[in-house]
């Protein structure tokens, strides 16, 4: 039961990632005369990330409580969908926002999450050990947070920044 829960976490991302990014892609052209920029795609990456947080945390706490065992596979197949959704949906900005280096920039992407994935696993267990299960994953979900937001200036000012990229 343990590997059907991310299962169909991801079987989920499917939806969450593609359906709904293409609706609200087409949606936000049409609010720009019809013309699709990669940063329509930002907005895509809101969901996940806010499901990522919510269900690391709660993960945590029902862990730690220990809630019955079908709360704990929820959150870890909610934080599978959010990771498998950040995930396709990050593919498509950068290769909408630099199509001339899409490759290498999700080498870059990759290596970095990579690199990020084994710091975390580093740290984890020590980190754990000091403040418990519950407040190590609520922090976590705060991470998550905090990073995500980074969206937010990306959204704002990437075209800006790819446009002087370019020039």
């Amino acid at each position: 039961l343990a590997k059907l829960s991310p299962s169909i976490g991801a079987f989920l991302a499917y939806p969450v990632s593609g359906i709904l990014t293409t609706y609200l892609i087409r949606f936000l052209a049409s609010k720009n005369r019809g013309v699709r920029e990669p940063e329509h795609y930002l907005p895509s990456f809101f969901l996940p990330i806010i499901l990522s947080s919510v269900s690391l945390a709660l993960f945590g706490i029902a862990t730690e409580r220990r809630w019955d065992w079908r709360w704990i596979l929820l959150f870890v197949g909610l934080d599978y969908l959010s990771a498998i959704a950040t995930f396709s949906t990050n593919v498509v900005w950068i290769t909408e926002s630099f199509p001339e280096f899409a490759g290498a920039a999700i080498v870059v992407v990759g290596a970095g999450s990579y690199g990020t994935s084994f710091v975390l696993s580093s740290v984890i267990v020590p980190w754990i050990k000091g403040q418990g299960l519950g407040m190590t994953y609520v922090e976590l979900g705060i991470v998550t947070v905090v990073l995500g937001f980074f969206g937010f200036p990306i959204n704002f000012w990437g075209k800006r920044y790819r446009e002087y990229i370019y020039s």
